[in-house]
């Protein structure tokens, strides 16, 4: 199971993409990530200890594992509506797992 909410609203995974940025750009949103299941847990996200003063690496394994869990899970992708920038808290309870971090809507190019 993976349920995604941005600013408390449920949306798919799918409707994201996972971007790790320095400085998260433009921001203002946040993101919560719950996912749950032994196969899933287990299998994308081994490298990663809990915690909330992640490094660079760590938040980019942690993304990475996201597109991972879309294939896996087989989430339709649809067009972004917003870009998952960093990770901000990491916590695995078992085989259960909850990311937190800074979200941005997609910006469409200027014409």
């Amino acid at each position: 199971m993976v349920v995604l909410t941005v600013d408390g609203t449920e949306i798919s995974l799918g409707h994201t993409q996972r971007l790790r940025q320095q400085s998260p750009y433009p921001g203002g949103h946040r993101y919560r990530v719950v996912i749950e299941g032994p196969a899933t847990t287990g299998r994308w996200f081994t490298d990663v200890a809990s915690e909330t003063d992640l490094s660079d690496q760590d938040q980019w394994m942690i993304l990475r594992g996201l597109d991972r869990v879309v294939g896996s899970e087989k989430i339709e992708e649809v067009p972004a509506e917003f870009l998952l920038n960093s990770v901000d808290s990491f916590v695995r309870d078992g085989d259960r797992i909850c990311i937190e971090g800074v979200c941005s809507e997609v910006v469409p190019p200027r014409r």
